[in-house]
């Protein structure tokens, strides 16, 4: 139907009409030429062709039942699951019309051309009838609310209602077909009103196709053009076995196989065809945010490439810095304040150079390792300082964490004040010793930098105060207190013991 539906899509009107024009072309062959297309069958001949068909308009109706019924919880269409109930009855109708034929084996009570013809002009009439009712619906579905097992309960009920009326009780309901007369008055008024009901349905599903411009709905227009067809072709035959009537089971084929394909469009092919173009919209999104992770993996290089450069641009400057301390130190060699001024100074240059340091040799741009960073510092301070013949050594009890670089430099210059205190301070007078530094997570928030020796420093009241108040133990709490938001604790004891507990969050990643 791809064809037809880009035709309908340009001009549908035009569509139609020619559609129309064209089936009802073997009408005007019936009536315009009786001699030579007019005849009847055998009661046997036309009794298999009239199962063969019946039995496919029941598996059909079947269908349509099955795809609007299993399907209605995905898509929610209310007027798909009307037809597709409506269609079950339909479907039952049309067997037990086929059952009541005259020729086949009485169905239940004997078999009759009016028996069958009632049971065929109830299913034409209420078939037109739920057309009109649907055709409602799909101009008011969002509006409507009811529950699928109410409507499959009511079509159920009123086919047993119809079965059991025209089975035993056929007096009641009027005649449809006598013999020799043929079909009655009711009958032909009764498929007149069938057509009626289909022309105001297909009005109402052409307006709704133009407003919406839904073409699925062009195959329910199709349907009702072959089911008015049916119907006209149904008020002038004579006999049940002539080619009047076969031509009306045609165009009913046809009718419900538009049907089906109308449901199955917007209950299986319509949700796939979404499922299509989202599968494909989503490859394209993928496929640009693939693009554009690429791009941003390249400006990231680039920016991890400037910011090492950075780093090493740094680096570079305070050694210059240091080098320059130390040539204007060479010119005050006889003034040894000035020289431990300038000694101590490059110390606490080089103890932020190897931050940069770590941070230019490293994949991480904004923390270093702890554990690395204390034992490169410590060792680049033991070569520096004349130890005279001293054996030192340095235990390193450090968890293996990684600090930002914010926090990393303070507690560089912290620990390079501690160490120097110890080797210039607290082993005056003893050859060997050691020293410890902890580092490492005391709870949730919070690390623990501890720092003692074994010297020979023991830190009382008379000498605590100066302690204190020396450049480096100045330091040392202006670091720990202001950058690092530390409480620091100097323990009285012999040898120096230093413990600072700081939060870890005190500053936050910017790279």
């Amino acid at each position: 139907m791809h064809t037809v539906s880009s035709f309908a899509r340009s001009k549908p009107v035009l569509f139609l009409i020619i559609f129309t024009v064209f089936f009802s072309f073997p009408i005007f062959c019936l009536i315009l030429f009786p001699e030579t297309f007019v005849f009847t069958l055998g009661s046997s001949e036309y009794l298999l062709f009239h199962n063969i068909s019946e039995i496919f308009s029941v598996i059909v109706s079947l269908s349509i039942f099955g795809v609007g019924w299993y399907t209605y919880e995905q898509n929610h269409n209310k007027h798909d699951l009307f037809l597709a109930v409506s269609f079950l009855t339909i479907g039952l109708l049309d067997f037990m019309h086929a059952l009541s034929y005259e020729g086949m084996s009485p169905f239940i009570t004997p078999n009759s051309p009016n028996k069958s013809t009632q049971f065929w002009i109830v299913v034409r009439t209420y078939t037109a009838l739920i057309f009109l009712i649907s055709s409602r619906i799909i101009q008011k579905k969002s509006q409507l609310s009811f529950s699928k097992y109410w409507i499959l309960g009511i079509n159920i009920a009123f086919s047993f209602i119809i079965f059991i009326w025209i089975t035993f009780f056929p007096q009641f309901f009027p005649d449809t077909y006598r013999y020799p007369e043929g079909l009655t008055r009711f009958k032909i008024l009764s498929e007149y009103i069938t057509v009626i009901l289909l022309v105001f349905a297909f009005i109402f599903y052409y307006n709704k196709m133009l407003e919406t411009d839904d073409l699925s709905i062009i195959y329910f227009l199709i349907a009702f053009i072959f089911s008015i067809l049916s119907s006209m072709v149904f008020t002038t035959y004579s006999n049940v076995y002539d080619s009047y009537s076969m031509l009306g089971h045609v165009y009913k084929i046809l009718s419900f196989y538009c049907i089906y394909q109308g449901i199955f469009v917007n209950s299986v092919n319509r949700p796939y065809s979404k499922l299509s173009r989202s599968n494909e919209s989503l490859k394209a999104e993928i496929s640009e945010h693939e693009q554009t992770e690429s791009k941003l993996q390249g400006m990231i290089l680039v920016k991890e490439t400037l910011i090492r450069e950075l780093y090493h641009r740094i680096n570079n400057t305070l050694q210059v810095i240091k080098g320059m301390l130390v040539l204007q130190g060479n010119e005050y060699k006889d003034l040894k304040q000035i020289g431990e001024l300038i000694e101590k100074t490059e110390d606490r240059i080089q103890a932020i150079s190897f931050v940069h340091q770590l941070l230019y040799s490293t994949q991480n741009l904004s923390k270093i390792s702890v554990r690395e960073y204390f034992q490169k510092l410590s060792k680049y301070l033991f070569d520096s300082i004349d130890k005279e013949g001293k054996e030192i050594s340095i235990v390193f009890n450090i968890q293996d964490l990684e600090i930002l670089m914010d926090t990393a430099i303070p507690l560089g210059l912290i620990g390079n004040e501690m160490i120097s205190q110890s080797l210039e301070y607290s082993f005056s007078k003893t050859k060997k010793g050691f020293i410890e530094i902890h580092f490492g997570i005391i709870d949730d928030k919070n690390y623990r930098f501890e720092y003692k020796d074994s010297g020979d420093v023991v830190l009382e009241k008379e000498n605590l105060s100066d302690f204190k108040n020396s450049f480096g133990s100045k330091l040392i709490f202006m670091l720990g207190e202001s950058q690092m938001k530390g409480s620091i604790n100097l323990i009285e004891e012999k040898g120096i013991h230093w413990v600072i507990d700081f939060p870890m969050n005190i500053y936050q990643a910017r790279v």
